[in-house]
């Protein structure tokens, strides 16, 4: 049996849109993945721009601030500067005098003690006094100190050199051959660059070197144990002297130095004076360095250093004569 009801129809449901909206960063960013890499990338272009930045500071150089100018008075006398126009220049080692270095100035000759006395004037010193007259100074009596003084420098240095060269060439100092102390002290160069009188006084110590200074009446103040404060110092002529010595005449301001730390600040000059061991030494390394004769060698440039337990000496360079 069967009903006259029909069956009634499923209630009608629309199809759901495949893309209904689910918000913007929903649907692009569901983890977040947007707001991420932004802040990211903001974080590594920002820490980019720091670094150039400061590469961009240390490595760029400034404009450098312009000299300062000032007004410069000249004087007319060539020593009214030491050390500047003085015909003097320090350079940055010392040679041991006899074989020194000549300036090249070629505006301001080089003088020595013999040419200083012709160069002295005796100069009169116009000042002015409260009511504005010029008034003489007593400087003609400072001036002919002066002069004198370098008179007595350069006696003694040219009697010094006539003495020492009479005493070697009586043999005592091997005479007038190649391998005499003459001949050798004709050909080498010491050089040596030491910081302060001071240290000069340590390596001239160290290789067992007097220095002497003239005084008066042909005497010389010697000094021994130059590390000593004060050091041993006496007085004799150079009638026995026959030992290697080197002159400094033309004095640099390590010269003026040394003298100043050995109690002889006054003196104009001074001579060393090396034990006969040093100059066997030197003769050896000069022989030593090219297996070249005495007689064939022009010069031979020795240089002190400061070594490990103390000062090291070397030849440098050497030529021969052609």
């Amino acid at each position: 049996m069967t009903s006259g009801l029909a069956p009634q129809p499923a209630p009608y449901t629309p199809p759901q849109d495949e893309y209904q909206d689910e918000g913007f960063y929903q649907q692009y960013s569901p983890n977040h993945e947007l707001p991420k890499s932004s802040l990211a990338s903001c974080l590594i272009h920002g820490l980019l721009a720091f670094i150039i930045g400061l590469l961009a500071t240390i490595t760029v150089k400034h404009d450098p601030e312009p000299p300062g100018v000032d007004v410069v008075r000249v004087s007319d006398d060539a020593t009214a500067a030491p050390d500047f126009g003085d015909g003097n220049p320090q350079t940055p080692s010392d040679v041991l005098p006899n074989q020194t270095q000549q300036p090249t100035m070629p505006q301001v000759p080089t003088t020595t003690p013999t040419q200083d006395v012709k160069q002295v004037e005796v100069a009169v010193n116009e000042q002015i006094n409260d009511r504005g007259k010029k008034v003489v100074g007593p400087t003609q009596a400072e001036a002919a100190s002066a002069q004198a003084a370098a008179a007595q420098a350069a006696s003694a240095f040219d009697a010094a050199k006539k003495k020492l060269a009479e005493n070697v060439g009586k043999g005592g100092g091997g005479g007038s051959g190649p391998s005499g102390t003459a001949a050798r002290r004709a050909r080498w160069v010491i050089t040596y660059r030491p910081a302060s009188g001071s240290e000069t006084a340590q390596m001239l110590q160290f290789f067992g070197a007097e220095v002497a200074v003239p005084i008066d009446g042909g005497n010389w103040r010697y000094f021994s144990d130059l590390t000593s404060r004060p050091p041993k110092s006496w007085v004799q002529t150079l009638d026995d002297e026959i030992r290697m010595s080197w002159s400094s005449e033309s004095m640099t301001s390590n010269d003026r130095d040394l003298l100043r730390v050995l109690g002889a600040g006054n003196a104009s000059g001074f001579y060393i004076f090396f034990p006969r061991a040093f100059e066997a030494r030197l003769s050896k390394l000069e022989l030593a360095y090219r297996n070249v004769p005495e007689e064939d060698i022009a010069s031979t440039v020795f240089e002190m250093s400061q070594g490990g337990s103390g000062w090291d000496v070397r030849v440098s360079r050497q030529s021969e004569r052609r």
